[in-house]
């Protein structure tokens, strides 16, 4: 059996393949664990990210996605060399704020694209 002992506040974690990614509270770094090794690899840094709230991953375009204050979507490379963001509509009537996502992919579309 496996441990992974983090001693910080977690927010999310999420698994692409065989590596582990953790975005933490008031953090903008996002850090990375082989777990078949079980050797922490090098962290990916995301500038511009403050507060981070849950991360999701998606096996079809091999990103990662990080919530952040249920104001933007940052879309990762697995390398942290693609970083990309973009801000959330606000709900119609402005009654919720979401707080966590997961990815869906559209099988149907010719890219793949994330719905």
């Amino acid at each position: 059996m496996s441990v992974l002992r983090v001693i910080d506040y977690v927010w999310g974690v999420a698994q692409l393949h065989d590596i582990v990614y953790v975005v933490r509270y008031v953090s903008s770094t996002i850090t990375r664990f082989n777990i078949a090794t079980h050797q922490r690899l090098t962290d990916i840094h995301v500038a511009g990210l403050q507060w981070s709230w849950n991360i999701a991953a998606c096996e079809l375009t091999f990103r990662v996605y990080i919530a952040e204050e249920a104001i933007f979507v940052w879309r990762v490379s697995t390398d942290g060399a693609d970083i990309q963001h973009c801000r959330l509509p606000k709900s119609p009537d402005d009654t919720f704020t979401p707080s966590t996502f997961v990815t869906v992919s559209d099988i149907n579309s010719p890219a793949g694209d994330v719905t």
